[in-house]
């Protein structure tokens, strides 16, 4: 299906149960319409995400939060920094989901991170959560870009998290690992993810990546505690 074929179901579907309006007989007011009709891109794009997830997430209940029927509240593309869509690697379905909806979304990045090179070359977005697009308080749904050669160091988060690596190779590290590597690190070609593979964080434990020569997309999902965001396991060192 065309992605302007999947937008208008989206918006259709979103209007018949959502619609405030639709309970008492009369049809959606004009706002109400502008708003699922801007959103429906990134209703199109969770659909997408959840059916290429249908087969790899172990968590069902997660990839239930990006199929169901709701409001999302669209962005207006702004990132804060360049995002290179059009270099991602393969050029999958999902990939392009991504990419299709790309001036709907809204990225941004860890408030407690201030390294100003570091922030010239990382974003995310967080697409069902409890500051998504959609509101989601069980499961947090995003993306993470990383530009080309981008090294994220060694972080943690209570919350227990799974990567599905969507375009680009890029190296992946926990524990042990991830606390002793460094940004000019040799390449580590035991630790190279390829799009399809899934990396499980568990709650607590210091993960680190850097991406290849091409930029890295993941869809990353969080469950469990929510409201703690990711720290540097050196605060020493914090970004």
């Amino acid at each position: 299906m065309a992605m302007a074929d999947r937008v208008m179901k989206a918006t259709s579907m979103i209007q018949r149960c959502t619609s405030p309006r639709l309970s008492t007989g009369g049809p959606p007011d004009a706002s109400y319409t502008s708003l699922v009709t801007r959103g429906a891109p990134i209703a199109a794009l969770c659909a997408d995400l959840a059916a290429y997830l249908q087969a790899l997430e172990p968590w069902s209940d997660a990839v239930s939060a990006l199929q169901r029927a709701g409001e999302f509240e669209p962005g207006d593309g702004a990132a804060p920094i360049d995002l290179r869509l059009d270099d991602l690697e393969p050029s999958t379905p999902a990939v392009s989901a991504v990419r299709s909806a790309a001036s709907s979304l809204r990225w941004r990045q860890n408030a407690s991170y201030t390294d100003a090179t570091f922030l010239r070359s990382y974003a995310y977005c967080e697409l069902v959560g409890p500051a998504g697009h959609a509101v989601d308080h069980r499961y947090s749904v995003g993306l993470l870009y990383l530009a080309p050669g981008t090294f994220y160091p060694a972080h943690s988060h209570p919350a227990e998290e799974a990567y599905h690596v969507l375009a680009g190779d890029g190296e992946w590290w926990q524990g042990d690992a991830a606390a002793a590597v460094a940004a000019t690190d040799a390449l580590d070609s035991t630790a190279i993810r390829t799009p399809g593979m899934r990396v499980l964080h568990r709650s607590g434990v210091a993960h680190a990546m850097r991406s290849g020569s091409t930029p890295l997309l993941a869809l990353y999902i969080w469950r469990g505690d929510l409201g703690v965001p990711a720290r540097l396991a050196d605060s020493a060192d914090r970004l």
